[in-house]
């Protein structure tokens, strides 16, 4: 359903000739794909994304659907493809005020990336710049993510309790209930 609306949205934005919107709707559209398993129709959408945005100036979007291509990179198992699209992305969001989360979410994307490239203490080094940013802006569920993936990267290097006690930091903070 979310599949076809979004290719619906596509062919309205392309026929009023809103290309930001259409660049910002296949970002999303790639996106869908990927959760459902279409990682191909996904990197395809989103490079689409990337050219329409980059054209129509919008380097903020742009650098957003590269970090989203990076992601699906990391789905794909190709961390080493990964790195430089999410540092790419990186260099672009970290200037926009406008994108202050994306610039955190591109960071657990890179530190993950880094991770499975064998390069923990740089992971863990992007992934605690990743939580600061989404606990400066107040980002409970954001900042658990980054804690979570920094507690995977501790828990490769064999330190379970380090690990849990960073997986418990992050289970707090997506609480609903606290007393």
């Amino acid at each position: 359903m979310a599949r076809f609306f979004a290719e619906q949205a596509c062919e309205r934005f392309t026929a009023a000739g809103d290309r930001v919107s259409l660049g910002r709707a296949l970002n999303n559209l790639g996106g869908i794909d990927a959760l459902l398993g279409d990682t191909a129709g996904a990197l395809e959408s989103i490079d689409a994304a990337i050219a329409v945005l980059t054209e129509a100036g919008q380097d903020g979007d742009a650098a957003q659907a590269n970090s989203s291509r990076a992601q699906i990179l990391l789905l794909c198992k190709d961390a080493a493809q990964a790195e430089p699209e999410a540092r790419a992305a990186m260099a672009v969001l970290d200037g926009l005020a406008t994108h202050a989360i994306e610039s955190g979410t591109v960071r657990v994307t890179l530190g993950t990336a880094l991770a499975a490239l064998g390069r923990p203490d740089e992971a863990e080094a992007v992934l605690r710049e990743a939580e600061d940013r989404f606990q400066a802006l107040e980002l409970p569920s954001h900042t658990a993510r980054a804690v979570a993936a920094r507690a995977d990267v501790v828990a490769d290097r064999g330190d379970c309790g380090a690990a849990l006690g960073l997986y418990r930091e992050a289970l707090a903070l997506v609480q609903d209930v606290r007393f």
